[in-house]
């Protein structure tokens, strides 16, 4: 992909990040949303180190006011919010990612799957680290792990396969059709 293709890629990943904030399904202090199927598919098809810059920027548009996360929420005060963690998250998802499907030349829809568990898998992580610390010492309520897990991974877990599952039938789809796969 020449330099140019990749920039403008970046910038409509990060645009699909944010159109699809608004896809919103309220289930607690941590909404569904088709976020985290973007930032998978940026990881796939950008790598690594172009796929967390898509999501830096989108995160960057946010906090500087730009109504673009989830419910149209933005503005630095997010960080003070519950989901500031996987906000984080979706950057280092992307990189983790493409970090997995650069180790190979060839991208098989396993190793996909694969990559994009491992993405997810340091998506969750941060979002629930964060989810914690915001429970204990920000909202001062005497949370425990059992409590963040119900409230911000349990419940999204058949949401994240079904996005796994169309993440890995795009990138495929798209990989095929430019021949790189």
């Amino acid at each position: 992909m020449s330099p140019l293709a990749r920039m403008t890629t970046a910038a409509l990943i990060a645009a699909l990040t944010a159109v699809s904030a608004y896809l919103v399904i309220p289930i607690g202090v941590v909404p569904v949303t088709m976020q985290s199927g973007v930032v998978l598919v940026s990881g796939a098809l950008l790598g690594s180190r172009w796929g967390a810059l898509s999501q830096a920027v989108y995160v960057s548009m946010g906090l500087i006011g730009v109504p673009v996360f989830a419910g149209g929420q933005s503005g630095p005060g997010m960080v003070l919010s519950p989901t500031f963690g996987y906000l984080v998250g979706f950057i280092a998802a992307a990189f983790v990612t493409g970090w997995c499907l650069e180790r190979r030349p060839s991208i098989t829809p396993l190793r996909l799957v694969l990559a994009m568990l491992a993405g997810l898998a340091a998506l969750d992580t941060l979002g629930l680290l964060y989810l914690y610390v915001y429970l204990r010492f920000i909202a001062g309520l005497a949370a425990s792990w059992g409590t963040v897990f119900k409230l911000g991974l349990i419940p999204f877990l058949p949401f994240d396969g079904i996005k796994i599952a169309l993440a890995v039938v795009l990138v495929t789809a798209i990989l095929r059709r430019k021949g790189e796969r």
